[in-house]
């Protein structure tokens, strides 16, 4: 549970759903790239998928273990989701106000928290 969680619900889900997203919007925002640009979108379907599977592997864990499988993954997103965070806000760190073409850095720390 441990290991799906930080995987495919943290790692997947929340980094690099976020990653694409930036990389989408700045190259969309730039008018650049326009092959690359698809490239992204079609890796971001494909993470989609695993993301879902993740879902339902957790999704069975719980119902195959109840309670305990569910408060390990409660447990584990409480930890894992701060230093998530920790990662998007670092990209930034450095920068006196975002490099060119991308956003204020509290879109991508919301965006990590909505996915």
């Amino acid at each position: 549970m441990r290991a799906a969680t930080t995987y495919m619900m943290v790692v997947e889900g929340v980094l690099a759903e976020t990653a694409y997203h930036g990389y989408i919007r700045t190259l969309e925002e730039l008018k650049t790239m326009p092959t690359l640009l698809s490239m992204i979108r079609n890796v971001m379907r494909d993470e989609s998928r695993h993301i879902a599977f993740g879902t339902y592997l957790i999704s069975r864990l719980v119902s195959q273990y109840g309670d305990r499988a569910l408060e390990t993954f409660m447990k584990r997103m409480e930890e894992m989701t701060p230093l998530a965070l920790g990662v998007v806000q670092g990209f930034f760190q450095g920068y006196e106000q975002a490099p060119s073409g991308i956003a204020d850095p509290k879109e991508y720390i919301n965006y990590a928290l909505s996915v």
